[in-house]
Order: C-alpha cells, then structure tokens, then sequence
C-alpha cells in the first residue's frame, strides 16, 4: 500500500500566513496538537503564485477526538487506501478541501465516499 501524499498547492503570501495563523490561534487554544506543513518556492513565478503548500494538521481536539485538514491535492491515481491508526476511527470524516470528495475509514483504511 502507498503513504498518503499531498502534492505542494499554490498559495499567494496572504493565504500562506493565513493557514500560519489558523495553525498558531489552535495551537494556543489547546485546538491541535499535532500537525506538519512545508512551503517552498514555486519552480515558476508567477503574480498569482508566492508559495507551494502542503500541510496536515489536527483541528477540534479541544472538543475530543477532532479531526484533521489537508492542504494539497492528492491525486486517486497514487493510492487506493491509506492506513491510520485512531483510538475512534468510525468519527472521522476527511473532506478534500481541493476537490470535495469525502473519505471515511473502513477496515482501517480512510476510502473514498461515492457519491
């Protein structure tokens, strides 16, 4: 089975430091308590593009389980399932920010929702 993989998404500087912010305020309520993100230089400038971005960070934990956002695109074609490991896997939900599909987990394994 392949890891998740979240491909780099453009970003201007204001949505980057918006996403920073969003990550900082959660992290100070108590909101998150884990997460990653890594931004970078795009391999062409643009006036529409400062940043790539991809990031994972937990959301809600301060209300229990939460839940986590994804920053990125992940393309069907490079996986089928992912693995993750959660003490309450049946609450999760993930919602593609990018593209609007929803994953559940099933057997351990986040699967696509059909529609």
């Amino acid at each position: 089975m392949k890891p998740l993989r979240l491909n780099p998404m453009p970003m201007t500087k204001q949505q980057l430091v918006d996403v920073l912010t969003d990550i900082l305020q959660r992290v100070q309520e108590g909101d998150s308590w884990e997460g990653s993100i890594e931004y970078m230089m795009p391999g062409e400038p643009s006036e529409d593009v400062d940043f790539m971005v991809k990031a994972t960070y937990r959301t809600g934990n301060s209300m229990g389980q939460g839940g986590m956002r994804m920053l990125g695109p992940l393309l069907e074609d490079e996986f089928e399932t992912v693995q993750v490991r959660t003490r309450y896997p049946e609450h999760y939900v993930l919602v593609n920010e990018n593209d609007g599909t929803r994953w559940r987990i099933e057997h351990g394994s986040w699967t696509r929702v059909e529609s």
